[in-house]
């Protein structure tokens, strides 16, 4: 996970370190996902390709760091009381925000950090705009792999996989329920979007 929102990276760098130590016939090493669920699920996907084109481990990490600059992690909630509760957003902002339907926009930046990209009126809109985005930014798609989870809205996630097709096919397209650990943080309802682009 993203050294950015967690120590969990550095936790893996001293545990790298000490194995290292403990067999040093063997290579560890810790990549810093800049990013959380499926964000790093491609960035593992990723490592697997590589590990099949006969990279060692330390070409596969070399490789691995440059491209997490380039991954996009782009996601929209439904429910503006999570983020309230994350401290994310004041109780004044979030209900002012539900009452007007504002849906935002929200996106792993380039130091790793959750920040709010734009703000969309309504969850229609909030679809449309991740499928933009991707529109824009996606590099080479049709041999890339895109990933959208989803907070138990499994229409609104099919409804994003059809704009993406319609935009650029990806060369595989994969769904599935956002997980639980991050997904505590932004509710039902959470529609998340992951690929590689031309930056984050």
């Amino acid at each position: 996970m993203s050294s950015g929102i967690s120590g969990t990276y550095q936790a893996a760098v001293l545990a790298a370190q000490e194995l290292q130590e403990a067999y040093p016939g063997r290579t560890v090493r810790a990549v810093d996902s800049k990013g959380a669920g499926l964000g790093t699920g491609l960035l593992t996907l990723r490592a697997a390709d590589l590990r099949d084109e006969g990279l060692s481990a330390v070409q596969a990490a070399d490789t691995l760091d440059g491209e997490v600059q380039n991954l996009c992690q782009y996601f929209t909630v439904d429910d503006l009381m999570f983020l309230r509760g994350t401290g994310r957003l004041s109780t004044t902002g979030a209900l002012m925000g539900t009452l007007l339907g504002v849906k935002p926009i929200l996106w792993g930046d380039e130091t790793g950090h959750i920040v709010v990209h734009s703000k969309c009126r309504g969850r229609k809109k909030s679809v449309e705009t991740l499928a933009q985005i991707y529109a824009r930014k996606a590099v080479s798609p049709g041999t890339r792999r895109v990933a959208i989870s989803h907070g138990d809205c499994p229409e609104d996630a099919q409804a994003l996989a059809d704009l993406i097709r319609a935009a650029a096919a990806p060369g595989e397209l994969i769904i599935c329920p956002h997980e639980p650990f991050t997904g505590s943080h932004v509710g039902p309802g959470m529609l998340g979007l992951f690929f590689f682009g031309d930056g984050r």
